[in-house]
């Protein structure tokens, strides 16, 4: 049982020993209880979607960019999707 308070780097230390799985509920716990930097300034969000949309259509248009069938990429999802429950048992 826990009953000595730890500083940030003993915590890290601690987690760091966990598995994989244990770990990923601590970062998603973690990252869900920090701020989302997109609410803090909407029109940023937008100009930076509208910088990567012009970005990604040059790409196309110049035949630069890697551009994959929809079932190959639905393939890829399920595959991620698959290995990652497994994981979490």
């Amino acid at each position: 049982m826990y009953t000595e308070p730890m500083n940030a780097k003993e915590l890290l230390a601690a987690v760091l020993q966990l598995d994989e799985v244990d770990r990923e509920l601590i970062r998603d716990a973690l990252t869900a209880s920090l701020p989302d930097e997109d609410d803090e300034d909407p029109g940023e969000v937008e100009r930076s979607w509208s910088e990567e949309l012009a970005r990604r259509s040059k790409a196309i248009d110049d035949g630069t960019a890697e551009l994959l069938e929809w079932s190959d990429v639905q393939d890829q999802f399920r595959e991620r999707i698959a290995a990652y429950r497994s994981r979490r048992g």
